[in-house]
């Protein structure tokens, strides 16, 4: 087989990989009547275009008291190539387009930067500290929101205080409860046979039929705690957050006081204005 210069099969061509073809190559048989032909269609790949591509779920961060800070992400997956010298930023919608299977084959139809290039989605992964933040961020105040989102066979959790959860998993014919009091960002490894309940929020069991446990922990990256505000920047958001809460406080006090009854002729003026009849010039009236 000629391949075009730096070109390969996108699986190599050793032997154990021999399986992953009958899923990516595409066969078109185009026949007459004195004989038939098979075209296969095998994706090729170059070292440049080997990306691991990871999935970016943002977590709220607790700045001060009850008020935290989120990322606004404007791509949900990173994808690295394998020589680390570029990257690309994916959405959600370009994950669609892909050929997701034992390896997803994605149209090349997004641009690649530099590592160099500092996005907010690479500082985030690279954890690389600049003066000005490429990274829009909002503030949360008074959030108690908990968060639980699945990824494979590991459940992703957030709260933002204590809470006290109720996990329960069958065992054989029976089902055990555990308790444990889990606070801030975590992962629950092999609980997607389980049922997770924080009375706020739960999870549903996915039971196959089965009386035995399927341990598997697919690779999550969960990279240590950076400050989301800078030093210089924490003053000036305390500054501002001390007048905005006042203000929110005052009107919810002026919400949560008695509603008076009041007549609406009071407030409403209606005035009536008279009707004078005009000759109709158009033809219309």
């Amino acid at each position: 087989m000629c391949l075009p210069e730096n070109y390969e099969p996108i699986s190599g061509t050793k032997f154990d990989n021999i399986r992953l073809y009958y899923e990516l190559i595409k066969v078109t048989a185009v026949g007459t009547a004195q004989s038939i032909k098979l075209i296969l269609e095998v994706p090729l790949k170059t070292e440049s275009q080997r990306f691991t591509q990871f999935r970016i779920t943002a977590l709220p961060t607790r700045i001060l008291n009850d008020t935290f800070a989120l990322y606004q992400l404007e791509y949900n997956y990173f994808g690295l190539s394998h020589s680390q010298r570029d990257y690309i930023l994916i959405t959600a919608a370009d994950v669609q387009k892909c050929n997701a299977g034992s390896i997803t084959i994605c149209p090349a139809d997004r641009a690649l930067y530099d590592t160099r290039s500092i996005t907010c989605e690479s500082k985030l992964y690279f954890q690389s500290t600049t003066k000005d933040s490429p990274c829009k961020r909002s503030l949360m105040l008074h959030y108690e929101t908990p968060t639980l989102l699945r990824h494979g066979g590991v459940w992703l959790y957030h709260f933002p205080s204590q809470r006290q959860v109720n996990i329960r998993c069958p065992r054989g014919n029976v089902w055990v409860t555990r308790t444990r009091t889990l606070s801030g960002a975590g992962l629950i490894h092999n609980a997607t046979r389980c049922s997770i309940n924080s009375g706020e929020i739960r999870t549903l069991p996915e039971l196959h039929g089965v009386a035995h446990a399927n341990l598997y922990a697919p690779s999550v990256y969960m990279p240590d705690s950076s400050p989301i505000l800078s030093r210089h920047e924490l003053p000036h958001v305390e500054a501002a957050l001390t007048s905005e809460v006042n203000e929110l406080n005052q009107l919810k006090d002026r919400l949560a006081a008695a509603q008076k009854s009041l007549d609406v002729d009071t407030l409403v003026h209606t005035r009536r204005l008279p009707f004078s009849e005009k000759p109709c010039r158009t033809g219309i009236c």
